[in-house]
């Protein structure tokens, strides 16, 4: 899969302002959601093109690998291949292994 990605920081202002108008145009809060990342590093990903993750969220966990992509936009293109993980400490041990 090839994730397409543009991220805007804002002040706290304008993400004030982003909160108020979500009800206006009909966005409801369904729920929060705590993540825990845990990003590797080794040699195969020294280039700094590519990241390999380790993602809990509640009960839930994947492990994903990004790749960017090369290109001149200012959108962050990358390759992402993600699995669910049903061990996260047991994949967490095997990754710090390697």
């Amino acid at each position: 899969m090839i994730e397409v990605e543009k991220k805007f920081r804002l002040t706290k202002r304008q993400r004030d302002s982003v909160l108020k108008r979500l009800p206006v145009i009909g966005a409801q809060l369904e729920r929060e959601d705590f993540e825990e990342n845990t990003v590797y590093d080794g040699e195969a990903l020294h280039d700094g093109a590519c990241v390999l993750r380790l993602r809990r969220v509640g009960g839930r966990s994947t492990l994903t690998f990004k790749r960017r992509l090369p290109g001149p936009s200012a959108i962050k293109q990358q390759r992402e291949e993600e699995t669910a993980i049903g061990d996260p400490d047991a994949m967490a041990a095997i990754l710090e292994a390697l």
